[in-house]
């Protein structure tokens, strides 16, 4: 993101509070970045709403843009679509050109209306980057990153997002290790690929500093929280794979279960975006 460079993000709601604080949430990050808010409200097709029903839906969805417009003085456009909810939320960020959907969550008692492995459909469908929000914290920033370090190939795209936000938010980037059993050849090509990422980061002009899961006596999933309790983090990146197969599900079913033990908001990037 660049200052003066005009963004627009997606933000599903269904009329909770979670997904007016998602509201809030994108209002504040556009308050520095010019742009403008496209509200989405799905209504399930299998459903086969009456249009009196569909009527006052979008009235709702229109009052809720307007109240929202006034009180955060950020452009808000209100949208009513119906059909899957599981893709239209894809569909939709495709044909507004946004450049970031953001997602209030509770975790896994659901986002939004979707809940468990539908809510990791949603995320791994995604044509753009997604970021969760369980709506305890307010946004102030992206002043500290944290980005999880596992020397795979899917942390190129990650890096260099985190590199982009660090740059336009003047963050501060926590490169944080995994733990992972691997022999000398392999440990030796991890700590060669620290070094070029610690690099890459400096040379962008920002601050970086690497935590090693052996400081913390918790799993993988644990010691990021607890790292990002303690150092007050505004952003964890995760990386995903655009695949609907058993294994990424539950990666990211894993890292929507964190949000019922974190306030910090999850961005979920798919290694295949720019």
């Amino acid at each position: 993101m660049n200052p003066g460079v005009a963004y627009s993000f997606l933000v599903p709601v269904d009329f909770t509070n979670r997904s007016v604080h998602a509201i809030q949430y994108a209002a504040d990050i556009l308050k520095e970045h010019k742009g403008a808010i496209h509200l989405l409200h799905v209504v399930d097709d299998r459903t086969q709403p009456s249009e009196a029903s569909l009527e006052a839906t979008k009235a709702k969805v229109i009052q809720l843009a307007e109240e929202q417009q006034e009180k955060l003085n950020v452009k808000i456009i209100p949208n009513l679509v119906t059909g899957n909810i599981f893709t239209s939320i894809g569909e939709a960020a495709k044909k507004f050109g946004v450049q970031l959907i953001i997602m209030g969550t509770h975790g896994m008692h659901g986002i939004q209306f979707i809940i468990g492995s539908f809510a990791a459909r949603v995320i791994l469908g995604s044509p753009v980057p997604v970021l969760l929000t369980n709506g305890t914290k307010q946004y102030s920033g992206f002043k500290n990153i944290i980005l999880p370090f596992d020397n795979s190939i899917k942390i190129d795209n990650l890096l260099a997002k985190t590199i982009e936000l660090g740059t336009a938010f003047g963050s501060t980037i926590h490169l944080f290790s995994q733990k992972q059993e691997q022999s000398l050849l392999k440990k030796l090509s991890t700590n060669l690929t620290l070094q070029k990422t610690k690099k890459r980061i400096r040379k962008a002009g920002l601050v970086c500093h690497y935590v090693s899961l052996e400081t913390y006596q918790y799993n993988n999933a644990e010691s990021i929280l607890k790292y990002a309790e303690n150092i007050d983090a505004d952003l964890i990146m995760v990386s995903t794979q655009n695949q609907t197969n058993s294994k990424e599900y539950i990666i990211v079913e894993s890292c929507i279960k964190l949000m019922e033990k974190t306030t910090t908001p999850l961005f979920f990037l798919n290694p295949a975006l720019k």
